[in-house]
């Protein structure tokens, strides 16, 4: 039912609305996508962080046993003991 005058009502139509819906949608998907690939790559570059700072952790403990220490690794291996397997590893879960 339409009021009575001369007024005339603008509006957007279904389709106008639902492509426009539709738009968003598709933009959200592009975007989760992106998203997500940027999560698994920093994730990597983490973990590459962490095992260079351990490798570098480790040669500075070795080279103070080079140096004169008897303990390293806070006080979980002797430097006597380093070239036996498993020991640094051992040290290192302490």
């Amino acid at each position: 039912m339409r009021p009575s005058g001369n007024k005339n009502y603008r509006a957007f139509t279904l389709i106008e609305l639902l492509v426009v819906v539709a738009i968003i949608g598709i933009l959200a998907a592009v975007g989760v996508v992106a998203y997500n690939g940027y999560t698994n790559s920093a994730k990597k570059n983490v973990v590459k962080t962490m095992h260079s700072q351990t490798i570098k952790f480790i040669k500075s403990e070795i080279i103070k046993c080079d140096m004169g220490e008897t303990k390293v690794m806070n006080g979980n291996l002797n430097c006597s003991e380093r070239l036996v397997a498993n020991k640094i590893g051992a040290a290192t879960q302490a």
